[in-house]
């Protein structure tokens, strides 16, 4: 029979575990890491307006498809390689179409996750999300170019990891995983001469 003391010790266990239990997501590193500053297009910039769309497991995600329009918007601004950018349709040189995958394993994730947390979190809980980032790169109605690219991003959660949430959380790095991989389709458009070099 619980008396109050073990209700209390139980209860104050699990609070320390909540206070210090913390992720962190590490990113696989795929890719090549690119910086904004490698970007130098020639005059005149081209102008692109593009869609996206984002599937989790196959269905629609519209939070994360708004995340990602906004690490898009936010990569082409800070890279300059644009004259202009903007999601839609409408006149522009370029039409970009993205869809992005992300099939990790909930199911496997699930039970990790029960299984630490029925341990305070002393267990560890270990997720991968795989993204697959596909692009068409559209002149009217003709596809000039497809372009693929996979990332994976590591989240473990575990009993004082809360030192690193700060600086590796699932959102910033998520964030960071996608302004590269963004990086990585103004890299390879360049190479393609799609994107003129300085």
């Amino acid at each position: 029979m619980m008396t109050r003391f073990h209700l209390f010790t139980l209860l104050a266990m699990v609070s320390f575990s909540t206070i210090v239990a913390g992720c962190a997501s590490f990113p696989s590193h795929q890719l090549p890491r690119y910086e904004y500053g490698q970007f130098v297009s020639a005059s005149p910039r081209p102008s692109v307006n593009y869609d996206v769309r984002f599937l989790s497991i196959g269905q629609p995600n519209q939070a994360a498809q708004d995340v990602l329009t906004k690490r898009i918007d936010s990569t082409f601004s800070r890279a300059q390689v644009f004259s202009s950018h903007a999601p839609g349709t409408g006149p522009a040189d370029y039409h970009l179409s993205f869809e992005m995958r992300n099939d990790g394993n909930v199911a496997a994730a699930t039970v990790l996750g029960f299984i630490s947390g029925m341990t305070l979190t002393v267990v560890p809980a270990y997720a991968k999300d795989k993204y697959t980032l596909l692009v068409d790169v559209k002149k009217g109605e003709q596809i000039l170019k497809h372009y693929e690219y996979r990332e994976n991003l590591n989240t473990w959660i575990q009993l004082f990891l809360v030192v690193l949430t700060p600086f590796k959380s699932p959102a910033k790095e998520a964030n960071r995983l996608f302004d590269n991989m963004v990086l990585n389709l103004l890299a390879d458009m360049q190479k393609d001469e799609i994107i003129l070099r300085q």
